[in-house]
């Protein structure tokens, strides 16, 4: 993206940074720093996007552990410890949904940053 296009689309940004300074001196680092904050918002969704995907992954293997604690193929033996795992691994499992939830809640926050941004 060529720098032109990336201070046209970050003109709010530099119009609340130019709102706090005066002076030429002052437009270039409102440019810089919307370019700058711009790049550094993009970094973050897709390093929450590679999460993601690490996360989903994490949350099928937890759901595999809950179905097996569930449904095993051996003989229960133990029934207090049967219930104490199924517990424990839907506890993960959940965990594992709560942590799925939180990034997609931390990219909508951080897509939602970027369009105030470039607007």
């Amino acid at each position: 993206m060529a720098k032109s296009t990336v201070v046209k689309e970050g003109k709010l940004f530099i119009e609340t940074v130019m709102a706090k300074l005066t002076g030429d001196k002052d437009k270039a680092i409102a440019s810089r720093n919307a370019r700058l904050a711009i790049s550094a918002t993009k970094g973050q969704i897709s390093a929450l996007e590679g999460e993601l995907v690490k996360s989903e992954i994490d949350a099928e293997n937890k759901k595999e552990m809950l179905d097996n604690a569930k449904y095993p193929t051996v003989s229960i033996t133990d029934s207090e410890q049967y219930i104490k795992n199924i517990v424990n691994k839907q506890e993960s499992f959940d965990a594992a949904l709560e942590k799925l939830e939180d990034i997609k809640e931390s990219i909508k926050y951080f897509e939602d940053q970027l369009k105030e941004f470039i607007a």
